[in-house]
């Protein structure tokens, strides 16, 4: 979730709700869908204490891992108790999702990416290209370049920083031409 996010500095484990046992994963974004850093201020509330969300402009996700104990036995559905705690989360201000275990567990890493895509459908996270993102890093991570889309993915990304580097170094000798006609003008000005 964090690779999604784009670092660690953007998400937590946390009880939002003191009286529920199991923490959730909170995040923030703006107004745009960026993530945004949770501000220290939303951990200097007190442990026990209803966690408000805070920050002006700032949208406030919770992610529900839905473990076996939260679903009726044998099926789908989810138990009061779990509901109870996204309608909780929603009257405190939060945009509630949740992750089934059963969708989540024993799967490949793509299938956990995908089922975290259609989960976070219901956050306020604009996610356009990060699950792709996320993939790339994370098997990067985990033993390279796997596939051919990955190898134009890489290959795509050095070249715009080819691109990149060149336009600053015509840019700086763009620059240091600049500076040589002002100071001819001012050396034919004789100041």
């Amino acid at each position: 979730m964090s690779v999604v996010l784009g670092g660690s500095q953007y998400i937590a484990a946390t009880n939002v709700l003191p009286h529920n046992q199991t923490p959730d994963l909170v995040f923030c974004t703006d107004a745009h869908g960026q993530s945004n850093p949770i501000p220290s201020e939303y951990f200097a509330q007190h442990p026990t204490a209803l966690k408000y969300p805070i920050g002006d402009g700032l949208l406030w996700n919770v992610v529900i891992i839905g473990g076996r104990n939260s679903f009726i036995r044998n099926t789908d559905r989810l138990r009061g108790t779990v509901h109870m705690k996204k309608r909780q989360l929603t009257k405190l201000g939060y945009h509630v999702s949740l992750v089934p275990f059963m969708e989540y567990s024993r799967k490949s890493l793509r299938a956990k990416l995908n089922c975290l895509e259609r989960v976070l459908q219901e956050s306020t996270l604009h996610l356009e290209g990060k699950i792709d993102t996320a993939f790339s890093h994370l098997r990067r991570q985990h033993g390279g370049v796997v596939n051919e889309q990955q190898k134009i993915d890489v290959a795509a990304a050095q070249t715009k920083i080819q691109l990149n580097t060149q336009q600053k170094r015509d840019s700086d000798s763009q620059a240091q031409a600049n500076v040589k006609r002002i100071e001819a003008a001012f050396a034919a000005l004789n100041l």
